[in-house]
């Protein structure tokens, strides 16, 4: 195995479990920095000293997963509003210590206010579940890995750390440092039931789910269209742009998550749907308005291929608030995932149950096979009412042409 040396050395340091499977793959697990926020924690809620939980909280803070958190959060290709850095979140904490918790106005922060608000009243309930997390058995980690692996090509590794961690604007999360290292982290936050207690299934759900996005391969996709050589008006990149996360979250939602959906069922229907309670209200909402979600991926999709957008930045600003869960502010409902997840699982579930997985990859491989390909799966299926689900004939010749 690839710098097995490297590898070995870091399972020796402070990450308390490391898996590996026949492909070679492996994760490790960090705790470290859970472990330094529940002392924060803790403080805040035993009433300590200003001085006593701000030495806690900046020395959580020189840790390796909040430096991480911050590369992500601060991107700038993210929207300032989409955007949290440590010095917001050192500010966000310390204000538990007053009458009134300080979200500065930031919307993530502000999604935080009552997860943390219940960790300060009970500190205890999240010491347990992380013991909870540690324990888990190997095998069932090994089982997640593997899942992942097997809804991606054949040969592909995925190696990553697994970083636990009171998140500082998400849930859970896929990057890859600028060292190129590739780490995927989960808000201990949202790792509870409605009973207050880890909710294991949900969280080796969401850990496939995440392990998958770090092992698909797109970069021979964008490669085959030269991406970065074409213009933000060009048909090609608005559709590769439109389609891409409903291809990556469609796949890990349907596959790793075991998703339902209206048109094919969970992948797995003895395992539960890997999505806290808030989500899965989500996902039946959209089940209930794919009608209405089809015909508006008909309608962006004729924009696209019909030369039609001039102005794309106004046209993504029109995506984010439609597919992605930012939709929820301006529609009055709570969203915590986008309507991109559910229909790109929905296109997906399709091809897999008509064609096999082997269709699934084809789509990795070459985006424009995606609609072309649910056509035909779903034609095969023929599930009640399914003309009404298909694309217009003019869409998929567009596409082809691309």
């Amino acid at each position: 195995m690839k710098n097995l040396t490297l590898a070995i050395s870091c399972a020796l340091i402070l990450f308390c479990c490391s898996c590996s499977s026949p492909q070679q793959s492996s994760i490790k697990f960090d705790y470290e920095s859970a472990r330094a926020m529940l002392g924060v924690i803790q403080a805040i809620h035993d009433h300590a000293e200003r001085d006593t939980v701000e030495r806690l909280l900046d020395q959580a803070l020189t840790l390796d997963a909040y430096r991480i958190c911050e590369e992500r959060y601060t991107n700038p290709n993210r929207s300032k509003e989409n955007q949290v850095s440590l010095v917001q979140y050192k500010k966000f904490i310390l204000s538990f210590l007053l009458d009134s918790v300080d979200t500065q106005g930031n919307r993530r922060l502000g999604f935080m206010e009552s997860l943390y608000s219940d960790a300060m009243k009970n500190p205890e309930k999240y010491s347990e579940a992380l013991r909870r997390i540690k324990s888990i058995p190997e095998s069932r980690i090994q089982e997640s890995l593997k899942i992942a692996l097997h809804w991606l090509p054949e040969g592909i590794e995925v190696n990553a750390s697994v970083i636990i961690l009171f998140d500082i604007g998400g849930g859970s999360w896929a990057h890859q440092t600028k060292d190129g290292r590739h780490h995927t982290a989960y808000n201990i936050l949202l790792l509870l039931d409605e009973k207050g207690t880890f909710d294991q299934d949900n969280f080796l759900g969401t850990l496939a789910h995440e392990l998958h996005h770090i092992g698909i391969p797109l970069d021979s996709y964008f490669d085959t269209i030269n991406y970065d050589g074409l213009t933000d008006t060009s048909p090609l990149k608005l559709y590769t742009d439109f389609i891409k996360g409903m291809i990556s979250e469609g796949l890990a939602q349907k596959f790793c998550s075991n998703s339902p959906g209206k048109l094919t069922p969970k992948p797995y229907p003895e395992k539960r749907f890997a999505a806290i309670e808030r989500a899965r209200q989500n996902w039946e909402y959209y089940i209930a308005e794919f009608n209405d979600i089809h015909d508006r991926a008909i309608g962006d999709l004729k924009k696209i291929l019909n030369g039609k957008i001039t102005n794309p930045e106004e046209f993504m600003s029109a995506y984010t608030n439609y597919w992605t869960w930012h939709a929820g502010k301006s529609e009055g409902k709570d969203f915590v995932l986008g309507r991109r997840y559910y229909y790109g699982s929905e296109l997906l579930g399709v091809i897999n149950e008509g064609l096999g997985r082997e269709g699934l990859f084809e789509v990795i491989h070459d985006f424009r096979k995606l609609l072309p390909l649910y056509n035909k799966a779903l034609t095969e299926l023929k599930p009640k009412g399914y003309q009404q689900y298909l694309f217009p004939e003019d869409i998929i010749k567009s596409i082809q042409e691309l």
